[in-house]
Order: C-alpha cells, then structure tokens, then sequence
C-alpha cells in the first residue's frame, strides 16, 4: 500500500499490487487511520494488567540476571585459568623445561579454549539485556499504541505499523494484515480479559520475529 497527496491536499492510500492485476480504489487517510485505530485498540494493554506482568517480568529478569552474574563469575575464573596456563607454559619454555613445539601446541591450545569462553561470556552479556529490553518496550509499545499511533508523524505511523503488522494491505477499501508475535497473543489476552499467565509464558518463550 502507498499514499498519494491530491489536489495539494488531501492524501489517499491504494494498493500497489493492482497495476495489471485488479482494479483498485483511493482510500482515504482518515478512513485508513480509523481501521488502524481499531487494531491498536485491540492490542492496547490496561494500566494494571501492564503494572502485573511487568511486575513479574522484571523479577524474573533480576533472577536471570542473577545466575548470569554466576555463570559469568565461573567463565571469567576458566578464562583466567587458561591466562596462568599460557603463562606458566611460556616460563617453562623460556626455563628450557619444555621444547618450543610442546610450548607452542600448548600455548595454541590454551589460547584456543579461552577465546571460546570470551566469546561465551561476550554472547551471555549482550543477549539477555538486548531481549528484556525488546521485551519492555514491547508492552510500552502496547500499553500507548493508539495515543501514540494518534500523535506520529507519517514516518512514525509507518514505524509502529511496520513492527505490529505484517502483510499489510488494502482489499478495496479494507485493510488486511497479520498481527505479530507478541501482539497477536495481546489481542487474545483482551478478549479473554486475562493477560498475567499468557502473556508472561508468551514473553518468557520467546518472541516470535515474523519475516
């Protein structure tokens, strides 16, 4: 879908799929705005479902971020292992104790399991921070969807639709779309009016990436 400005004014949306396929209709920006609405009201997260499941979510994360603290604490001792191994093994060398093929084998060995533990502790520290964030802002993003849908520019419009819908379309004057992983769950959750237990399991699962 595309928009058009006409008569300097007025701004329409089409489907960019109908040369040579279907007719096609210009649609109005506000009668587009309304049906989005409509579907950031269905993902719009109440204040104190929201206050619950962040409020698990967190706990949840410091008790993650406790054991990554200790997985990381035990990395960082093999790492610092492995370093007086390196050393030792280059002292023995430069004593004459060991030959230099023995030195280097061991050296390289040694080098070789420490630098996989770096890259271990590297991945631990950046994933699980990067994830809860996304988780975050994710319920922001729900909890303030349709204000904030209200109040964009149309690059910001674009924005919030690219990361809540996926396939998104006009049918004629309708839209059609796919809701995305967590959002889909979300709508699910409004209409049982029970977010705490699908929502966390939802989130602690993972959130699904759609293509």
């Amino acid at each position: 879908m595309t928009f058009e400005k006409k008569k300097q004014k007025y701004v329409y949306g089409h489907c960019t799929q109908s040369r040579f396929k279907h007719d096609f209709k210009y649609v109005s920006e506000d009668l587009i705005t309304d049906q989005i609405m409509h579907v950031f009201e269905s993902i719009r997260i109440p204040e104190e479902a929201y206050q619950e499941v962040s409020s698990v979510l967190r706990q949840t994360h410091e008790d993650k971020k406790r054991y990554r603290d200790q997985t990381l604490s035990s990395i960082e001792t093999e790492i610092t292992k492995f370093q007086n191994r390196i050393d030792r093994v280059y002292e023995d060398y430069l004593d004459d104790k060991i030959t230099e093929e023995l030195y280097k084998r061991k050296s390289d060995e040694y080098r070789t399991n420490q630098k996989k533990l770096q890259r271990q502790r590297d991945n631990i520290e950046l994933v699980d921070d990067e994830y809860f964030g996304t988780v975050f802002h994710l319920l922001n993003l729900a909890k303030n969807a349709p204000k904030l849908f209200q109040k964009a520019n149309i690059e910001q419009k674009r924005s919030l639709i690219q990361i809540v819908l996926s396939n998104f379309s006009l049918d004629g004057d309708q839209l059609r779309w796919k809701l995305k992983e967590p959002f889909e769950t979300m709508v699910l959750c409004n209409v049982n009016s029970s977010w705490l237990p699908i929502l966390v399991t939802n989130f602690l699962t993972g959130v699904k990436r759609d293509k």
